[in-house]
């Protein structure tokens, strides 16, 4: 091994990549036989390649079973929450109904939540 190694980045990553001259391709490839140094780092530039090639889960690129659930429920939830938003800003359902929008969605949920909970109303 050598005090001070010749080789930088930039030719690690061309020789990775096949982009080298024939000649400089072969004095590479002989230092890094030579070099545990740089032997190292281009083991971790190819490492780094692989990753950037196939991502970070190896090439699989279908969501988890779990991650399409999770998601579903997430924009289930988020929809619900939009639909009662507006419906209750627009003015709320008709007179006559269950209850009737004088303060701000929040509140109005509340009050639901509240009536619904009393014994007798289910």
């Amino acid at each position: 091994m050598a005090l001070f190694c010749f080789l930088r980045d930039r030719d690690l990553s061309r020789f990775l990549d096949g982009e080298l001259p024939l000649r400089d391709h072969r004095r590479v490839q002989e230092h890094l036989r030579r070099c545990p140094r740089c032997s190292s780092r281009f083991k971790e530039f190819r490492r780094v390649d692989q990753w950037l090639r196939n991502g970070p889960d190896g090439g699989n690129l279908r969501p988890a079973p779990t991650r399409v659930v999770v998601a579903a429920a997430v924009a289930a939830a988020l929809a619900a929450s939009l639909a009662a938003n507006f419906f209750l800003a627009a003015g709320g359902p008709p007179r006559g109904s269950i209850f009737r929008v004088t303060d701000g969605p929040s509140d109005a949920l509340n009050r639901l939540y509240a009536r619904l909970s009393e014994p007798g109303t289910r």
